[in-house]
C-alpha cells in the first residue's frame, strides 16, 4: 500500500477528540512510543479496528474507533477503553500460532490489556450499553432517508 492510500486523520469527533484521548493514554501506559493515525469510523455501527498499513516508509498504524463511542453519554473512560484496546494491538502484535493461525488476543495482549485502570468499567458498560446505542444509532439514520 502507498502513503496516499493511507486514510486521513480525523480524530475530531462531535464530542470526543481521539487525538487529545489517544496521547494522555501513550503517555501513561506507553511512554509515549505508540504513533497511529486517528480517525472515528465513517459508519455509525461496526467494530473499532487497527490496521498496520505498509508504506514506502515502513509501516503505518491505523486506529478507527466505531462511532457508536462519539456521545456525550458515553463516559470517557468507555472511549478510552476502546482507544486503549486498538493502542495494545500495535505494542503487541499478532504472533503465529500453531500451524498457520495468528494468535491477535494472546496472553501478553490480555495481560496487557488489564492493565487498563478502568478496564473492568469500561468491559461492563460495553456489555450494558454499546449493542443499544449501535442499535438506537442505526435506527435513526433509517428513519431520516
Amino acid at each position: 500500500m502507498t502513503l496516499e492510500k493511507v486514510p486521513t486523520a480525523r480524530p475530531q469527533g462531535h464530542c470526543w477528540d481521539l487525538k487529545v484521548l489517544f496521547d494522555g493514554l501513550n503517555h501513561t501506559y506507553f511512554q509515549g512510543r505508540l504513533e497511529a493515525v486517528l480517525r472515528w469510523s465513517p459508519k455509525w455501527g461496526g467494530l473499532s479496528t487497527h490496521q498496520s498499513l505498509r508504506t514506502p516508509t515502513g509501516h503505518v498504524h491505523l486506529i478507527t474507533i466505531a462511532r457508536a463511542y462519539d456521545a456525550a453519554e458515553v463516559p470517557q473512560f468507555a472511549v478510552e477503553g476502546v482507544l486503549f484496546h486498538e493502542m495494545c494491538h500495535i505494542a503487541h502484535p499478532p504472533r503465529q500460532g500453531g500451524g498457520a493461525k495468528r494468535v491477535i488476543h494472546h496472553k501478553e495482549f490480555r495481560e496487557a490489556e488489564r492493565k487498563y485502570v478502568q478496564w473492568t468499567q469500561w468491559r461492563d458498560w460495553e456489555r450494558k450499553h454499546l449493542r443499544r446505542r449501535v442499535k438506537l444509532g442505526q435506527n435513526l439514520l433509517t428513519s431520516h432517508k
